[in-house]
């Protein structure tokens, strides 16, 4: 469980020292040159408001990327004093995979403003998958993308949250900020995102806390986001031996 269900359940206090769903600190500076070479998967997540009004949330989008770390594996055996292998253990969480905020953006945009914005958006940052909220309005941006693109690379889903409310979402996905493995860069739009984030439920808006629960929850659905302890323990389960079913030789 997460530390602010810790923190009621455990701890019999109504949230951990610091308050706040998700931390701004939680979120890991990606402080290197450019993003990862390594990107395994790349994920588009679209709430959806055709308005103009400054009365409603604005449509936006997030890039979500999945990468393995790529710093050279660690090794599993050095020489010993005598110059010979000696065996170490390895810790396979170390290379589980990580999330990127790669890019975002919110916009009071039209119909036909907003699937142009949003489809550049795709091909710019090179999505395989466009998730968009299940709703009336998405439903239209999502048929509209699938007539004017569908020669483009990426898919396009509708993510149904079902019942479950804008905390609940946010809380499903809080021990994966608690675990230190969501990054994002040091760029104004993302200031705007951690922000945003770690002021719900308070804030005037809260366009990103949908897209930010959002991706990462269909992250976790498809299994390319692994916790480093889940990782580790379907590493071990594969390498235990559960013997064999008939005898190599006949008797």
């Amino acid at each position: 469980m997460g530390p602010y269900i810790f923190a009621g359940q455990i701890q019999q206090r109504p949230e951990p020292k610091g308050g706040g769903i998700i931390k701004s600190q939680w979120w890991i500076k990606w402080d290197r040159e450019g993003y990862p070479k390594n990107i395994d998967f790349v994920l588009g997540v679209v709430d959806t408001a055709f308005t103009e009004s400054e009365l409603n949330d604005p449509s936006g989008m997030m890039i979500w990327a999945i990468y393995s770390d790529d710093r050279p594996d660690a090794p599993t055996q050095l020489l010993g004093p005598d110059g010979q292998p000696m065996r170490v253990s390895t810790t396979y969480s170390e290379f589980a995979p990580k999330v990127l905020l790669t890019y975002a953006w919110d916009e009071r945009l039209e119909l036909h403003d907003l699937v142009t914005k949003v489809a550049s958006t795709c091909m710019k940052y090179k999505v395989d998958l466009l998730v968009i909220e299940n709703k009336a309005s998405g439903i239209s941006v999502a048929q509209e993308i699938r007539r004017l693109y569908s020669r483009e690379r990426f898919g396009v889903e509708l993510f149904d949250p079902k019942s479950q409310d804008k905390a609940a979402r946010l809380y499903s996905v809080q021990h994966l900020f608690a675990e230190g493995i969501i990054y994002a860069p040091d760029k104004a739009w993302a200031d705007r995102v951690i922000k945003q984030v770690g002021q719900f439920p308070k804030g005037r808006h809260d366009e990103y806390v949908d897209l930010t629960s959002m991706g990462l929850r269909k992250l976790r659905d498809m299994g390319l986001l692994v916790r480093g302890p889940e990782r580790e323990a379907d590493i071990e389960e594969q390498r235990a031996f559960r013997g064999r079913d008939e005898p190599l030789y006949t008797c």
